[in-house]
């Protein structure tokens, strides 16, 4: 039963709850790893006033970190002065914002800039701040600004955002207190061991933290390129890591740094990112750029992909690298329209389709990966060591990681084997009937309802599914896209799933990886090409 309605006003004292809440959770769980500091601010937060913690609570949830005083009159807050002062005074706030000074004038409406700033003429919000923040010093505007419209601004908005994710896990914030008591989020059970924790250590979390700075650093050598800044970041990413969890974050970082470097020209700094990560297609860019530059250690690699290759987009292409061979085509047909159209290529192809179909769907990847989150339901939330560590997780750590189903094989493989005998579809029904509504990475619950879910399960035999799972659960990561657009249902046992291509646009590589599968799965698969 959901604890808030939308049409009502939360309890006064609700948001300041759920925030003392998580507070109480972090310092609890993980109270070793706390800073001095850290450990102060929560003990700070729980010692405040009513009416200040209740206003802490409000600008935790609010996007950004400066706000404006006169936005800040919340119901709950008897004395939004006095919780200022009292925020202020213990640290938490300031009401001398420094900063850039076009975050301060996009707190400011059009009137109100030109009332601070006379002798500009009005023009579009966006020209208007970038007009008055190249022509006054940051200082001159803020105090015009200060004069006109008080501000305060969160001290050290990163302490609040390690307490979320210490508390919620990656991309989660305060929200998900409210859309669970709304009824809107419901996670599903599973046991916790205090031991199962996200960070073992404070060394771990700051090194997670640093890694998804870098991120955002790889960012702005992407938009423009500065060699001298890129391999600086090579040499910060440099490390091996002991944690799986940071050795997939630091890779990922190498392959996007690595990418970067390519198409900038830069083939040592690529070639030495792409060495250092353990990550698909690090491997396969390796060997791309080594062909005409080292083709002996090109073809050396090769050989150990061939061997042992990390994924099917690896195997795949390291079995067709530099050899001709005839390409196995997907059924190919086309479509041609009286004109260009007036929506997606891919609704105005289901629009033609459909008249032929019993249903169909726009569903691309939601189609599998929905069949295998409901089919699987029970494997996927199994208490694997590692896998969960906190309530608030819609898939386990490890779902797409290399080894997912090495780690459960004894139950998949007993699931496999009952799917195939009991069959798919009263399984999944069931599943999606009991589970209805709670949050799976792999579940697209607004895709699908009870007649297109019977529908689609009555027309693709139970073979098929179970080749499809079998197939899925080899490399969650690499099947997770790729598949066909189109789903269309024929009656039962026929059915087609469908590609659709308008002018000048080809398969990518997950698709013929999808096809590939299809062809030797029998499954029935189509490329369309739309044209006008």
């Amino acid at each position: 039963m959901a604890l808030l309605d939308r049409n009502r006003a939360p309890p006064p004292h609700y948001y300041a709850d759920r925030l003392l809440t998580m507070l109480r959770g972090v310092a609890s769980q993980y109270s070793d790893l706390l800073s001095a500091d850290e450990r102060a601010t929560i003990a700070c937060i729980r010692a405040l006033s009513t009416d200040a913690q209740r206003l802490l609570a409000r600008l935790l949830s609010r996007r950004g970190t400066l706000f404006r005083i006169d936005s800040l009159g919340y119901r709950e807050v008897v004395s939004p002065e006095g919780a200022i002062d009292s925020l202020a005074r213990a640290g938490l706030i300031t009401r001398a914002p420094g900063g850039a000074a076009d975050r301060h004038l996009a707190l400011l409406a059009i009137a109100e800039i030109v009332a601070a700033f006379p002798h500009v003429a009005r023009r579009k919000r966006r020209e208007l701040i970038g007009f008055v923040a190249a022509r006054y010093p940051d200082a001159v505007i803020r105090e015009r600004i200060a004069a006109r419209h008080g501000l305060v601004e969160l001290v050290d908005a990163d302490r609040f955002r390690r307490f979320e994710l210490l508390y919620f896990g990656e991309g989660r914030d305060l929200s998900t207190f409210v859309l669970e008591d709304l009824g809107m989020l419901r996670f599903e059970s599973y046991p916790l061991d205090a031991c199962d924790r996200l960070f073992a250590d404070r060394t771990m979390l700051d090194r997670y933290l640093e890694l998804g700075a870098m991120r955002e650093r790889i960012g702005g050598v992407e938009q423009r390129w500065n060699a001298e800044h890129a391999a600086d970041l090579a040499r910060d990413i440099a490390t091996p890591e002991a944690s799986r969890l940071l050795a997939r974050r630091r890779s990922a970082l190498l392959n996007r740094l690595g990418y970067a470097a390519e198409r900038a020209g830069d083939a040592p700094l690529a070639l030495e990112c792409y060495r250092r990560s353990e990550r698909p297609p690090a491997r396969e860019r390796t060997v791309r750029l080594l062909a005409r530059r080292d083709p002996c250690a090109a073809n050396a690699l090769l050989r150990e992909i061939r061997a042992s290759p990390q994924s099917a987009n690896e195997a795949r292409f390291a079995r067709d690298f530099g050899r001709r061979r005839p390409r196995r085509l997907p059924c190919e047909s086309v479509l041609r329209l009286p004109a260009p159209p007036s929506t997606h290529v891919e609704a105005a192809a289901l629009e033609v389709l459909a008249r032929d179909a019993v249903a169909g769907s726009h569903l691309e990847n939601a189609l599998p990966r929905t069949m295998l989150g409901l089919a699987f339901w029970e494997e996927l939330f199994a208490p694997i060591a590692g896998a969960f560590s906190n309530p608030y997780q819609s898939a386990p750590l490890d779902l797409y990681w290399k080894d997912f189903r090495a780690a459960r094989h004894a139950a998949i493989a007993a699931r496999l084997s009952k799917l195939e005998q009991h069959g798919v579809a009263a399984a999944v029904r069931a599943t999606f009937h009991e589970k209805h509504g709670i949050a799976n990475a792999l579940v697209a619950w607004g895709a699908f309802d009870d007649a297109f879910l019977a529908a689609v399960l009555d027309a693709v035999p139970n073979e098929k599914w179970c080749a499809m799972f079998d197939y899925m659960l080899d490399d969650l990561e690499q099947t997770r896209t790729g598949f066909p657009d189109l789903t269309l249902v024929y009656g039962p046992g026929r059915h087609a799933f469908v590609e659709v291509k308008g002018p000048g646009d080809e398969l990518r590589r997950e698709q013929k990886i999808w096809f590939d599968f299809f062809a030797r799965a029998g499954i029935d698969a189509r490329l369309l090409r739309v044209a006008w």
